[in-house]
């Protein structure tokens, strides 16, 4: 089990990685989608705690909330990177 420390430290690189992904993404991929490419950011990265279980949950900023495919395929990048989150977009 992870100490606060060690969550906090996850916690904090998870929204690095978020960022070096975000800048990653081709915004071509995405027309249509409402994303504000000038002010795109991970605002947040927040361990969440059910009672089916934990998870990283990661907010990115200036995405339409029902932009699914978006947080999807972040999601998938975040995969790729070694990380299993959930992505979560908000204006």
């Amino acid at each position: 089990m992870m100490d606060k420390a060690d969550r906090q430290a996850t916690l904090e690189r998870l929204e690095q990685v978020g960022e070096d992904l975000l800048k990653q993404i081709n915004p071509q991929e995405f027309a249509g989608e409402a994303v504000n490419w000038g002010s795109l950011h991970v605002v947040e990265a927040r361990w969440v705690v059910t009672t089916c279980g934990d998870y990283y949950e990661i907010v990115v900023d200036e995405v339409a909330p029902e932009a699914r495919r978006f947080a999807s395929y972040v999601e998938t990048l975040y995969g790729e990177a070694g990380y299993d989150v959930q992505v979560v977009t908000e204006w």
